[in-house]
C-alpha cells in the first residue's frame, strides 16, 4: 500500500503495547466522521491492535503501509452512529446462578481466573478442570 492523504497524523513511534493505541484513541475524539487518520508507529505488533481496535470502535481499518522501520497505518473515522451495545442471552444473576446450583440444573461454568483468585474464592461443590 503507498502512502495516502490523510487529514490527522498520530506519531507514535519508539511506543510499545498499548501506547500507540492510547494516542490514536486520544486522537480520534476530536475529528469529524469520514476523516482519514495515519498513525506512524514502529511496533511492528502495531499492526495487529490497530486492526482490532479499529473494527471494536467502529472505525474503518484502510490498510498499512511499510516505510524502512515506520509503519503507516490508516484510519477512516467513524461516521456518526449509536453503537450498540452486545447482547448475551445466556445471563443470569448471582441469585439466579445459586438457584441452579442448588436445584442442580445442567450448566457449563467455565471459571477463567488465576490459580490464587480460585483458591481465594470458589463455588463450593462444582468439579475442577485444569
Amino acid at each position: 500500500m503507498e502512502e495516502m492523504k490523510h487529514d490527522v497524523l498520530v506519531d507514535a513511534k519508539g511506543l510499545a503495547c498499548p501506547m500507540p493505541i492510547v494516542r490514536t484513541k486520544k486522537a480520534m475524539k476530536d475529528i469529524e466522521p469520514g476523516s482519514v487518520v495515519q498513525i506512524q508507529a514502529t511496533d511492528k505488533g502495531s499492526t495487529a491492535d490497530v486492526k482490532a481496535w479499529a473494527q471494536k470502535a467502529g472505525h474503518d481499518y484502510i490498510g498499512t503501509a511499510e516505510e524502512g522501520d515506520t509503519l503507516k497505518h490508516y484510519l477512516r473515522a467513524a461516521r456518526d452512529r449509536e453503537e450498540e451495545a452486545p447482547s448475551f442471552p445466556h445471563v443470569i444473576d448471582n441469585e439466579g446462578l445459586q438457584t441452579a446450583i442448588q436445584n442442580s440444573e445442567p450448566m457449563t461454568i467455565l471459571d477463567v481466573r488465576e490459580k490464587n483468585e480460585h483458591e481465594e474464592f470458589h463455588i463450593p461443590g462444582l468439579n475442577q478442570f485444569r
